[in-house]
């Protein structure tokens, strides 16, 4: 796990849940497991979930496979009752990855 940690930095907070091998295509099913998020507007850290939906990335190819990931992101509430963002999504991770899978689907 160090290796891939080592390898992977920008992986970090991402678990693979399934890789799906097609003939003309690579598929990778992940989702973000941070155990909270934090607010963009007021940066208080959130661990109440609203919902869940799925970002699709598409990398280089794989010997000639197109590679399509489908990453799991969640929704949370925020718990500051001051703040005027009342859900907002989990974004470290998907900015980690977005410059490295620049073509979004």
């Amino acid at each position: 796990m160090e290796l891939v940690a080592t390898l992977f930095p920008h992986l970090h907070g991402v678990v693979v849940d399934r890789v799906v091998l097609a003939e003309s295509s690579v598929q990778v099913e992940a989702r973000c497991v941070a155990s909270a998020a934090s607010c963009p507007s007021c940066r208080r850290a959130s661990v109440r979930v609203h919902s869940r939906y799925r970002r699709r990335l598409a990398d280089l190819a794989i010997a000639g496979r197109r590679v399509l990931i489908r990453l799991l992101v969640r929704r949370f509430f925020c718990t500051d009752a001051g703040c005027d963002r009342k859900i907002f999504a989990e974004r470290d991770v998907v900015e980690r990855l977005s410059p490295i899978f620049e073509n979004w689907i």
